[in-house]
């Protein structure tokens, strides 16, 4: 009886813990759903000579904005069809992509003490999808 009691015990430890750190690895994905782009960067940071404990938080920025910057430059130009290619387009989407840019949504954060660090990051791309659905492409979640 003990014994069934024990295995029974370890079991359901088991499947709590499972359960329990499956959320954060839920939100370890990057890419595009509907108007999001999310971003994911895991990286070890140079720890600063005059602080070493200190998160280096504007690399850390700095890299999550080259990221996002190129991911979705990306996602336009697989998107844009060829003949909607033109310097006002170019200048248009560029605006679009800067705008998105600036209001980074931070949706988890993880430093270890050797400064390597997790970001995962939301962008709201709404009016670069409007943009591109203007253009005649149609977009992955018209197709439903």
């Amino acid at each position: 009886m003990k014994k069934i009691i024990t295995t029974f015990f370890f079991i359901s430890l088991f499947l709590i813990l499972s359960c329990s750190s499956s959320h954060v690895q839920s939100e370890r994905w990057e890419g595009f759903t509907d108007d999001t782009m999310r971003v994911v960067i895991s990286e070890f940071f140079m720890p600063d000579e005059k602080n070493p404990n200190a998160v280096p938080e504007i690399l850390i920025k700095e890299r999550v904005s080259q990221r996002a910057s190129l991911l979705l430059a990306s996602y336009v130009n697989v998107n844009l069809p060829r003949d909607k290619v033109s310097p006002e387009s170019d200048a248009l989407f560029n605006k679009l992509i800067n705008e998105a840019l600036a209001s980074p949504g931070t949706i988890f954060t993880e430093c270890h003490e050797n400064n390597y660090c997790t970001v995962i990051t939301d962008f709201n791309i709404t009016s670069v999808n409007r943009e591109l659905e203007k253009s005649g492409k149609i977009l992955p979640k018209d197709k439903n």
